[in-house]
């Protein structure tokens, strides 16, 4: 992966700087947002349930972490951007296939989530060029995010006193949860085999 672009914005410290502050109020208002799941949610699921606030509040740690201490090519790192890229991608998508399909609602608050994970997307797209390459940081990242499909998809739970299943984020058409599982489950697996092709080659370069 090209690092020129994220070498280009990791010397410009005043733009990391907005960019870690845009993410923080990003999250403090995604977990705002999510008040109303989170309220109905047992509380040992809360790490699992607002997944895009939690993206955004890990890139503003990830900044953090390099604008004070120079530390960016850790397994954090790497872990923090292909989180951004999966959401990111994510809601994206939800979005639109929901217009796609015959979605009529084309609100503000619909075009502001739209845009500003969008933005996540970039932001992982340009930023993961700055980590290396290294087997166990991608399969820490791959099983992380199988971990998070686990509980939003599968895992069986009582909210507000009504069975369910998984804490997945919500969409704004429910009939579209199979083929966003569907969804997740790609982006997941691209990173199973994006970390099986970095141990590949990892072990071809130590055998040489």
């Amino acid at each position: 992966m090209s690092t020129r672009l994220s070498e280009y914005f990791l010397r410009r410290r005043p733009l990391l700087w907005l960019i870690l502050a845009v993410n923080f109020l990003s999250a403090l208002y995604g977990f705002y947002w999510y008040r109303g799941q989170l309220r109905g949610t047992p509380w040992y699921l809360w790490l699992f349930t607002p997944d895009c606030p939690l993206a955004a509040l890990m890139m503003a740690v990830a900044l953090g972490l390099f604008l004070f201490w120079g530390k960016r090519r850790t397994w954090y790192h790497t872990l923090t951007y292909t989180t951004l890229l999966k959401y990111g991608f994510w809601t994206a998508f939800v979005f639109s296939y929901y217009w796609l399909a015959g979605g009529k609602d084309y609100s503000f608050g619909y075009w502001m989530l739209f845009l500003s994970h969008i933005g996540m997307l970039i932001e992982g797209a340009v930023f993961i060029g700055s980590v290396p390459q290294v087997p166990r940081h991608w399969w820490l990242a791959a099983v992380y995010s199988l971990v998070f499909d686990y509980f939003d998809y599968f895992y069986p739970i009582h909210i507000l006193g009504r069975a369910a299943t998984g804490v997945y984020p919500w969409l704004p058409n429910d009939r579209q949860r199979p083929l966003i599982l569907a969804i997740t489950l790609v982006i997941t697996g691209c990173f199973m085999v994006t970390a099986a092709y970095v141990t590949s080659r990892a072990r071809k370069a130590h055998v040489s």
